[in-house]
């Protein structure tokens, strides 16, 4: 039996919670990706979740359109 350590241990408490799965796919998102890296690998390599993806320039995508503002304040 492989022994889990405690921030795999946490980490897959935390992805129980939030329904998060392995049988999903999981689409991480941050300023220019870099943000989001840090799940990435805590969900790829240290959960081995197969479907686990960054959607880069996520936030810059967003706030690049003309009608960001309507769409934060509704």
């Amino acid at each position: 039996m492989k022994k889990r350590g405690l921030f795999s241990i946490l980490l897959a408490s935390i992805c129980l919670v939030m329904k998060i799965t392995p049988d999903r796919i999981v689409v991480l998102h941050g300023g220019q990706g870099f943000m989001s890296s840090h799940n990435w690998l805590s969900l790829k390599n240290v959960l081995k979740f197969p479907g686990v993806k960054i959607f880069a320039d996520s936030f810059n995508e967003w706030r690049s359109r003309k009608d960001w503002l309507a769409m934060a304040t509704q």
